[in-house]
């Protein structure tokens, strides 16, 4: 069983909480859950990237990958940026598997250049 553990981004500050206070007296973390105005929750995937960091959603992973599947051995290797999401229709996080070989290079909050988005 992975460890459960979130972090936050909050918008209004910009900032990211690796660590943040859950009340579990009258609000539980569930999935009736809401955050407040700017705040965005994100959990930790229970993998870990090759260098041994945490992956949590929304982080942004450098990975590598043949540039075919198919074919003889020795492709080419392409690296690849990969957003880590969760996908409601297979219950799992997009990708997941494949980045503990690669390395946690940012997040979309923190970096969002690194998609293209408004820094």
């Amino acid at each position: 069983m992975r460890e459960l553990k979130f972090r936050v981004w909050f918008e209004v500050e910009r900032h990211m909480d690796y660590d943040p206070c859950i009340d579990t007296g009258d609000t539980l973390v569930n999935e009736n859950f809401v955050p407040h105005f700017g705040e965005v929750w994100m959990q930790y995937t229970g993998l870990k990237d090759s260098k041994g960091k945490e992956i949590y959603e929304g982080d942004l992973v450098r990975i590598k990958r043949p540039l075919w599947d198919w074919g003889p051995d020795g492709a080419p290797m392409v690296e690849h940026l990969v957003e880590i999401k969760w996908v409601e229709e297979t219950c799992g996080f997009r990708d997941a598997a494949a980045v503990t070989d690669g390395e946690v290079v940012g997040n979309t909050y923190e970096n969002p250049d690194m998609l293209g988005g408004a820094s």
